[in-house]
């Protein structure tokens, strides 16, 4: 599996945690529904600006989504 795809299934699993839908997440990162679906099948990788505001906004672990390393 490539990592783009596992970091894309990593994300998927913290969003359906924080019971949080692709549109809930993308209205609060400022985009569409349809780039968080993008991300979460590993079509593209999600830029600098978003992992940055999902480790300051959400406290997401960014070696866990990335690297996989536990929590």
């Amino acid at each position: 599996m490539s990592a783009l795809k596992e970091i894309g299934q990593r994300l998927k699993e913290w969003r359906n945690k924080q019971g949080l839908t692709q549109q809930e997440l993308a209205q609060k990162l400022g985009v569409a529904r349809q780039t968080i679906a993008s991300w979460e099948i590993g079509m593209t990788d999600i830029p600098n600006w978003a992992l940055k505001k999902l480790k300051e906004e959400f406290d997401l672990d960014l070696n866990w989504l990335i690297a996989g390393e536990n929590q």
